[in-house]
């Protein structure tokens, strides 16, 4: 994807024509709405490539068959610890800032949903989290975090139900 320079920033852009291009101001009022930071970018990588990797190893040979409700096709990269330990680093503010794009908000309400999958102990602490999290928030802010919730439960393994008791 190309980058485009617009007020000083680089952006993810979709004209391979004005691929780094100075752009007027007119310009730059004109293909404004159309662009979306890198952080949009990078934050939509991430979360593709954690819900590219087996996170948890399939007790028998069925399950092997199942995929998650939230997976990618896999790229048969099993992360070792310390991977698995930075993507589930939820309580990291920068998932959660208020002015991040919706596309950034559903690719990580994805991403960590995907990670709970089969996972008991991460989706307690990540509920737990979330619930803190509204708490918290002014109530213009709450809405942020009804998508990852919402995600969460929608995970379909042995432990729906109990996910389930602890969001209501």
């Amino acid at each position: 994807m190309p980058l485009i320079v617009h007020a000083k920033d680089l952006y993810v852009g979709m004209d391979p024509e004005r691929c780094q291009v100075q752009l007027s101001n007119a310009e730059r009022k004109q293909i404004g709405p159309f662009l979306s930071p890198p952080t949009t970018f990078l934050t939509l990588a991430i979360s593709n490539l954690a819900r590219s990797c087996a996170l948890v190893k399939q007790a028998n040979a069925e399950a092997s068959n199942v995929k998650p409700v939230f997976a990618l096709d896999c790229l048969h990269h099993v992360p070792d610890k310390e991977e698995i330990e930075l993507l589930q680093s939820h309580k990291n503010l920068r998932w959660w800032q208020p002015g991040s794009s919706k596309l950034a908000r559903n690719s990580i309400a994805l991403m960590f949903a995907h990670i709970s999958t089969d996972n008991k102990e991460f989706t307690q602490e990540y509920i737990h989290h979330l619930i803190n999290k509204v708490s918290q928030e002014a109530s213009i802010y709450v809405r942020n975090f009804e998508r990852p919730l919402l995600r969460v439960v929608q995970v379909n393994d042995k432990f729906q139900a109990d996910r389930i008791k602890r969001v209501l």
